[in-house]
């Protein structure tokens, strides 16, 4: 019989797939003597080593690729344990609290171009109900700053291109 992986090593795994997640994207700065592949294999972008000096992933398809990602993570996030892991007392490895305070960094960091729009809105949209249920007003206000705050810095950007 073949064994599989636990679901919650699966999702930790994320963070070295997807440093996005792990909120790692928003202060890496590019090392001394770094190439500029080996810059944005740190960040996550797949690159090809087969091209001459590597051909780097589009940033639509990386944007998608990660927002996917996320999708996932707020997926599993939001989902109950089974019902026999919730009865034996056992705590969700990747449970709502975990999202939550994913999404106050998220907030708390200086945006970061379509990436953190991307993220910031598949994982409302994925989790939204669930973060709402369980965090309420607190919630609410984390939506009103994400408006507020972020929203604007990010139209700010589009105008610069």
């Amino acid at each position: 019989m073949k064994s599989y992986p636990k679901s919650h090593d699966v999702l930790s795994s994320l963070a070295s797939t997807s440093p996005v997640l792990s909120l790692f994207f928003s202060f890496a700065p590019i090392r001394p003597g770094d190439s500029d592949d080996s810059h944005y294999r740190r960040l996550g972008y797949r690159v090809d080593d087969d091209s001459a000096g590597g051909k780097v992933e589009e940033q639509p398809k990386f944007v998608k690729r990660m927002g996917g990602l996320a999708r996932l993570y707020a997926a599993a996030a939001a989902c109950a344990l089974p019902s026999r892991q919730a009865d034996a007392g056992a705590d969700h490895p990747h449970g709502l609290g975990h999202l939550w305070s994913w999404l106050a960094s998220a907030l708390n960091l200086r945006p970061v171009n379509d990436v953190s729009a991307t993220l910031l809105h598949d994982v409302l949209e994925v989790a939204g109900g669930a973060l709402g249920k369980a965090y309420g007003s607190a919630f609410l206000k984390v939506k009103k700053k994400a408006a507020n705050f972020i929203l604007p810095y990010l139209i700010s950007l589009l105008s610069l291109v």
